[in-house]
Order: structure tokens, then sequence, then C-alpha cells
């Protein structure tokens, strides 16, 4: 669980990083006394859907999750740490860092099965993890 001081700072901190600075600041000083719509969270990309109806939800989730999986799963696990870590570097670092994911899938059986499938006109049978060691 993050730390909190009055429910929110340290959650505003990270929030002022990708979203207006006046958003961040409102949400953070009047706290739990207003709540965002749906619409407002997107157009201020705190979130990527609105999903409507919401009784939608839970099969457009399932849709994207579905299109995540298709995807290799070494590809993923070093586009999610690059991303996570660009957080919290400069873009210089970030770049560098984000390089140094994407090398780390270099001579991966999927870096070739990608490609091959493509070519073959057919859904590409990813490897597990287990060659790039633990997360």
């Amino acid at each position: 669980m993050p730390f909190t001081v009055e429910g929110i700072w340290i959650e505003a901190i990270g929030l002022a990083r990708k979203m207006p600075f006046e958003a961040v600041m409102r949400m953070a000083l009047v706290g739990a006394h207003e709540r965002m719509p749906a619409q407002r969270a997107y157009e201020l990309g705190m979130v990527s859907q609105v999903v409507d109806p919401p009784s939608a939800l839970r099969e457009e989730a399932q849709a994207l999750a579905e299109k995540v999986a298709r995807n290799s799963p070494a590809a993923m696990k070093a586009t999610k740490k690059s991303l996570w870590a660009a957080l919290e570097l400069g873009l210089t670092d970030a770049c560098r860092v984000g390089a140094q994911h994407l090398m780390s899938v270099w001579g991966h059986p999927d870096q070739v099965e990608g490609p091959r499938a493509f070519v073959e006109k057919r859904d590409p049978q990813w490897q597990d993890l287990t060659p790039l060691g633990p997360s």
C-alpha cells in the first residue's frame, strides 16, 4: 500500500507527471468531497477507455486482455519493464533503459516466431518467459 497523507498526496505527485497540473491540484485539494465523472477522467488521461453501458465492462476488459495475450509474453514483459522504468527516469535514461530491455529479448525464440508466423499467415506460437529469468 503506498504511503499517503490525507489519502491522496503521494498519488497526486505521480498523477502530476501524466495529467494537467490544474486537474491534479483540484483533486488533491478537494479530495473525497467531489467525484469525477468517468468521461472527465478519460479526457484527462486517467483512464484509457470509458465503457457504456457499465454492464459491458467485463466483456470489454476480456476483449482487451485477449488482444494483449495474443502478443509475445517476452515482448510484453520487456515493454512493461521499459514503460514502468520510464516513469521514474528522465528521457535520456528512460531511452537507455528501454533499449536494454529491448535487447534483453534479442535471441529469444519469439523474435523469429513472430515474423515467421506473419509471413505464413498463421497465429504465432509464443514461448514461455523461462529464458528471460525472473520478473
